[in-house]
């Protein structure tokens, strides 16, 4: 089914909570107008939080794969301007939806669709290093700025508020842009203190 998050984050929704109904309930029940508006990054990690724990419930397995596709769409949103991130999952929500429900095909959320992608994000410019014009860091944290020193304080405030706020590690480690684990010597805080904070969140 093709859950709409923003249905998720408003307090006592009515709808359907499916993008396949919207239209006639539109009709037949005014629903809010606010579950059409597209989701910030941060609005976006808390809705699919929200669905995870809900769906994981009844299917653990979907756990990682889900993971996987919110590390994704995280890479998406800090790599390019705008809410492209947000389209790519609304339609390969939908594809998703009509592949299972037509053809009794389960997609695979973890793998991109480098198609959907592709015709997303070909003409937008992607945000680079305003240093070293790299794609792949922002310039906080570029390893040719003089001011080092400055930027590893900047690592350990942004790594430890996330986490403090309980965003979970795979997503703090997305938007760093880490490719190891070493961001986890950034992060300053209990490890019991950021597990009591996240479920704190998702289940407030």
């Amino acid at each position: 089914m093709d859950i709409n998050l923003t249905s998720l984050l408003i307090p006592y929704y009515s709808g359907s909570g499916t993008y396949e109904l919207s239209l006639s309930e539109d009709k037949i029940n005014k629903t809010d107008p606010k579950s059409s508006r597209s989701l910030s990054l941060g609005e976006f990690i808390q809705a699919l939080g929200i669905y995870k724990n809900i769906m994981c419930t009844t299917f653990p397995h979907h756990r990682s794969e889900l993971d996987l596709y919110e590390r994704d769409l995280v890479d998406m949103a800090t790599r390019y301007p705008g809410k492209g991130f947000y389209e790519y999952h609304k339609r390969f929500s939908a594809d998703a939806a009509a592949h299972l429900r037509h053809n009794k095909i389960p997609v695979d959320w973890s793998i991109r669709n480098n198609s959907l992608f592709c015709n997303i994000f070909a003409n937008i410019k992607p945000n680079t290093c305003s240093i070293c014009s790299s794609s792949f860091h922002s310039s906080s944290y570029c390893n040719q700025s003089n001011n080092s020193n400055r930027n590893t304080t900047g690592l350990y405030r942004a790594a430890t508020s996330a986490a403090a706020c309980g965003v979970e590690d795979h997503i703090i480690q997305t938007l760093g842009r880490w490719s190891s684990d070493c961001y986890i010597r950034y992060i300053r805080i209990d490890a019991n203190v950021r597990e009591e904070t996240a479920r704190y969140v998702f289940h407030n």
